[in-house]
């Protein structure tokens, strides 16, 4: 297979498994800290966010380290040795892109914004090198 594409697919699965372990990190959250109504407008979601705890915007934060490491270290070990780094940054970046989406409409505090975002490059940073740990980079052997 080609490497440019195997590498659109590397990306492309990451994403999903990084969505769904946000969308598993955002359950986990709203069982702990359950919204006050089920049918919400968009003010009433953002005066929920901001009555959170701190303790429920550290579990979100986690669950951003989670999802970033699990698409990006799926990325990295499917796409071709050359261009593995591509594809774990690349979940990273657009991690970033979805956060930005999520985090402007809601007035979220600027110190997890902050943080959220460096939790994705780090994570996706931490999830390349544990794909590409134990092999041996000045061969292009392909791994999966």
């Amino acid at each position: 297979m080609h490497p440019v594409l195997r590498t659109t697919l590397a990306v492309i699965i990451g994403m999903l498994i990084a969505l769904m372990s946000m969308y598993l990190a955002d359950r986990v959250n709203a069982y702990y800290f359950p919204a006050q109504q089920m049918s919400r407008s968009h003010a009433q979601i953002a005066l929920d966010i901001q009555s959170l705890p701190l303790q429920a915007f550290w579990l979100i934060i986690g669950g951003f380290f989670l999802c970033g490491f699990f698409g990006a270290y799926t990325s990295a070990r499917i796409a071709p040795m050359q261009l593995k780094a591509v594809a774990a940054g690349s979940i990273g970046f657009f991690l970033i892109l979805i956060g930005i989406v999520f985090f402007l409409p809601f007035g979220l505090p600027i110190w997890f914004t902050i943080t959220s975002m460096i939790v994705f490059v780090l994570s996706a940073y931490l999830a390349y090198l544990a794909a590409t740990y134990g092999l041996d980079t000045k061969t292009k052997s392909e791994s999966v």
